[in-house]
């Protein structure tokens, strides 16, 4: 039998070169990235940034004498929903404000923290969201800003998003949820705003916590009375007066000379 032309051992050659001409193409621009990613202080991956101490830490008398711990607390959650939040560093409390009497639908907040820092995760967790997957639809929502001292934002304002909600079943008032993350700094109201500040790419380090209250009355807690959205902003505004300063001093380890001065975008959400 006649031997086969040698094309096809031709054409498997050059193949073979152009394989390895295009991965010698992909070490080298991977090289070349690292090269200026450290040359250029470039940061793709962020590094973690842990509390100072823990949320479950908090010391109460600091929220005196205005704000008092309702004497039930929620409990911890059960390990395969702490594994849904994505992170073991959270606080659920209830606060009583002293100065309403009881009947005021604001009287008593329900405050929930969560913390995520390093390679944070998407933030998939709002209540826009959550609360739907719990058996209620959105009725309402607005964005705000509060004006909040020692919160070490640009002219006190933190800017924040209350949703109004209902269930599904008719059988309770409509709950006002107010939410938003302190970020590298900075704050955001929204899981946008979030993503596109820990994407700055000169910053080396990355965390956000999202902040979440809602107020009802401490009277009926089998029925409670709940706030508007009005009446949640005022109430919130005044609690985050005395709790904002506390996270930042005690327990949120962020100082901006690690990434450089912080700037607040004119653009939230």
């Amino acid at each position: 039998m006649a031997a086969r032309p040698a094309g096809g051992q031709r054409r498997l050659s050059r193949a073979g070169i152009r394989y390895y001409i295009c991965l010698a193409l992909l070490l080298a621009s991977a090289v070349g990235m690292q090269s200026a990613a450290s040359y250029y202080k470039i940061y793709f991956r962020k590094e973690a940034v842990p509390l100072k101490r823990r949320f479950t830490e908090l010391d109460w008398r600091k929220l005196a004498t205005r704000y008092q711990p309702h004497p039930i607390q929620p409990r911890l959650l059960p390990p395969e929903q702490e594994e849904a939040l994505g992170t073991e560093d959270y606080l659920e409390l209830r606060l009583v404000d002293t100065e309403k009497p009881a009947h005021d639908p604001a009287a008593l907040a329900n405050v929930f923290l969560t913390y995520y820092t390093g390679q944070p995760d998407m933030v998939p967790h709002v209540p826009d969201e959550c609360y739907l997957a719990g058996g209620y639809e959105r009725i309402g929502w607005a964005t705000e800003e509060l004006r909040v001292v020692g919160a070490r934002a640009p002219d006190d304002r933190v800017p924040v998003r209350v949703v109004q909600f209902q269930s599904r079943s008719g059988s309770a008032e409509p709950i006002s949820v107010i939410y938003f993350f302190s970020v590298n700094g900075d704050y955001r109201n929204g899981r946008e705003g979030v993503r596109f500040r820990l994407a700055r790419p000169f910053e080396r380090y990355a965390y956000y916590c999202k902040i979440e209250l809602s107020f009802t009355d401490n009277e009926n807690p089998l029925r409670p009375r709940r706030a508007d959205m009005q009446q949640s902003l005022a109430a919130a505004q005044d609690l985050l007066t005395k709790l904002l300063p506390v996270l930042i001093e005690d327990h949120i380890d962020w100082d901006p000379a690690r990434n450089g001065p912080a700037q607040m975008d004119k653009r939230s959400g």
